[in-house]
């Protein structure tokens, strides 16, 4: 009976060679391990094998215990051959579903993401895409292996082909190492910048370039190390790498990026000024122009406690919604209480809103660049566009007889400047320090001179220059106005802060000015409510101001009258002018000054050893 079972009764697809013991499946859900001759030893309940009788009703076997009892259970050979692969399939799919619906259950979501686990850094991603090539090539060179099975007839002939893969793996493999370390190298750059090392990152992305990683992937290695240098406050390296990078719209966006990354901490550092010169430059990213108008309250509320009043005046007057700002900014600076102060009340607001609207109407009918006064020589401008020049000419400055269509006059120690209607710039004169090299300027909107230097304010704002000590105006940007004397140069930017190419002349960059003159380490301002500004100590007190110059001999100035001041640094250089009301414009060189009148007639004082101030009684 045992032999029987072993050979005939057994069906077909359990004909093979089985294990000393060895477990049939039941309905019931039992388990009954069987020797090798056949023989059942004992029954085993397991969850493991336990199904519903009724799936497979249609296939059930019946087969007669020794004991005479009757058991149902399947066997691999019961079912068409056909419906075996799919039956597998359906099992395994039912229990795929099972388990994405419990997942989906309890997370609330298909497969969703281990949260807790770390994101892997830029270098192990690296890496990774390494191990993967690796193991590609591997994969390569395994079906090679095989495929040169035929050749290896011989021991000698299989020595020679191995040997011969071998070696293309290795070249495989080394090329695979040389086209990858390049973002190797940028990867690693990565993650050091992302741990703070900021030099080992710098040569490590240096290198990088260097060995010959792409355009793009650099761009993105560049952008990626200079977020994480913002994110450390290493604003400075963050701008070197966005200025390296060829896409400039995402160069820009880094920038402004890292410039508010900036602005934010100075603001919370309360460095007010150096915080608004950075949001106004951002102009409308993100909330800049918002913050900018609270850089200006807590800078007029630090002004105010410090006691300059006049400077607090003159930044509130700039802000059409102060009464709003106010009690935010100062509750922000642990003073509260300075917000029901009468200086910030709304009825004062309003005042200083109303004269700032009246300065600004009286500068802009204040005449420019009608005037000019040279070291030795004046310059008039005509009102056909024409120009008259008196004076020295020993260096053909005064060579303007040619010059028509004019709009604007600058004068330099020894050299003459004018502004065409078309934006054009033409020079006469001394022209050692190259002062006269204008002739390729265009769209330009004013003019300045210095003693030897040249320069033009363009349209877009930025700076254009020529000669000697200019500094590094190039990177000047948002100028409204410019101004030159000596050997300095001189700006207003939009948010009426100063620029300066002479750091001794150089006003705090919360100083807001409408109107500035400099000459060398000396500049003069007129804030907001009228009052004289000076990078001098010892500066005049003057108020209801609407224009100032500076030379070499003292400080000038007109007030809303007209009526013209003056403040010597000797009293040796002092000069009679008597004009107390009714001019619009003056110039003011080392030896002579020129005021220009309402009615257009010009008036000269000084030196008139040239024949500077022979344009006197001139009218235009």
């Amino acid at each position: 009976m045992s032999e029987n079972r072993n050979n005939t009764n057994i069906p077909r697809a359990r004909r093979t060679a089985k294990p000393e013991r060895y477990t049939e499946g039941y309905a019931d859900g039992y388990t009954r391990s069987r020797r090798a001759d056949g023989s059942p030893q004992e029954r085993t309940r397991t969850a493991r094998v336990s199904r519903n009788p009724d799936e497979y009703a249609g296939a059930r076997r019946a087969s007669q215990s020794r004991d005479g009892n009757t058991r149902a259970y399947p066997r691999s050979g019961d079912y068409p051959r056909s419906q075996r692969a799919p039956q597998r399939a359906a099992s395994s799919l039912n229990a795929s579903n099972a388990s994405n619906a419990s997942n989906t259950s309890r997370t609330g979501g298909a497969n969703p993401p281990k949260s807790g686990a770390p994101k892997p850094s830029a270098f192990d991603r690296a890496l990774g895409a390494l191990k993967r090539a690796c193991l590609f090539v591997a994969g390569i060179f395994t079906g090679f292996y095989h495929l040169f099975d035929r050749f290896r007839t011989s021991e000698s002939k299989r020595v020679v082909t191995n040997a011969l893969l071998a070696g293309a793996l290795v070249f495989l493999l080394a090329c695979a190492f040389m086209l990858l370390r390049p973002s190797l190298l940028a990867s690693r750059a990565v993650s050091k910048a992302e741990q703070g090392d900021a030099a080992e990152a710098m040569q490590l992305l240096s290198k990088a370039e260097k060995e010959g990683l792409g355009a793009s992937r650099l761009d993105k290695a560049r952008l990626e190390i200079s977020s994480a240098f913002i994110d450390q406050g290493s604003y400075a390296l963050a701008r070197q790498l966005a200025g390296e990078m060829s896409d400039a719209s995402a160069a820009d966006a880094q920038n402004a990026k890292a410039d508010y990354a900036e602005a934010s901490g100075l603001y919370a550092e309360r460095s007010f000024a150096s915080a608004a010169q950075l949001f106004y430059r951002l102009g409308s990213y993100k909330d800049s122009a918002d913050r900018y108008g609270d850089c200006l309250c807590a800078i007029a509320v630090t002004a105010y406690i410090e006691g300059s009043e006049a400077r607090a005046r003159s930044l509130l007057a700039e802000l059409d919604d102060a009464e709003s700002r106010l009690p935010r900014v100062c509750a922000y600076m642990g003073r509260a209480e300075l917000a029901n102060d009468p200086l910030f009340s709304a009825e004062s607001l309003k005042h200083m809103r109303e004269s700032y609207a009246l300065l600004k109407q009286s500068r802009q009918a204040t005449q420019k660049g009608n005037i000019a006064a040279g070291a030795r020589h004046s310059l008039v401008l005509r009102q056909s566009g024409n120009v008259l020049a008196k004076g020295d000419n020993s260096r053909g400055q005064c060579d303007v007889s040619s010059w028509s269509g004019i709009t604007m006059l600058a004068a330099g120690a020894f050299h003459s400047v004018g502004l065409k209607a078309d934006g054009t710039v033409v020079a006469c004169g001394d022209n050692s320090e190259g002062q006269c090299n204008v002739a390729s300027w265009r769209d330009i909107t004013a003019i300045a001179a210095g003693a030897y230097t040249t320069v033009g304010l363009k349209r877009d704002g930025g700076v254009v220059y020529c000669g000697r000590g200019v500094g590094s105006m190039g990177a000047w940007q948002d100028v409204q106005l410019i101004s030159a004397g000596g050997y300095s140069v001189g700006a207003l930017t939009g948010s009426s802060a100063m620029l300066s190419s002479h750091g001794a002349a150089l006003l705090p960059p919360d100083v807001k000015m409408f109107e500035l003159a400099v000459c060398g380490p000396v500049s003069v301002g007129i804030l907001y409510d009228g009052s004289l500004i000076s990078s001098l100590k010892d500066a005049p007190d003057w108020r209801d101001l609407k224009s100032v110059a500076v030379s070499e001999t003292g400080v000038f100035a007109l007030t809303l009258e007209g009526a013209v001041k003056a403040e010597y640094f000797r009293a040796s250089d002092a000069l009679n002018i008597k004009v107390a009301s009714g001019a619009v414009e003056l110039a003011a060189s080392a030896s002579h000054v020129l005021v220009l009148m309402s009615d257009g007639r010009v008036y000269a004082f000084g030196d008139d050893t040239y024949g500077q101030c022979g344009v006197h009684n001139t009218v235009r």
